[in-house]
């Protein structure tokens, strides 16, 4: 079944971080929805299944969206 990843939200007067982990799963089987006030996150490897909706505040730019990947 689909996991919940640990997330960890950190928000200050110039942007929104969030932080998720996602052991064992490649870049390219991430994907990353943006929505007015939340973000989605899944991963599409069929042996680790993670699937988490985050809350961020309504005034987030979603047109300015980036992401980074670690390997740690």
């Amino acid at each position: 079944g689909e996991r919940e990843p640990l997330a960890d939200v950190t928000t200050t007067d110039k942007e929104i971080k969030v932080i998720i982990e996602m052991p064992g799963v490649a870049k390219e089987n991430i994907k990353i929805n943006a929505y007015d006030n939340s973000v989605e996150v899944k991963s599409e490897d069929p042996q680790r299944k993670y699937h988490r909706v985050i809350d961020i505040p309504p005034e987030a730019d979603t047109e300015t969206v980036r992401s980074t990947y670690k390997i740690e």
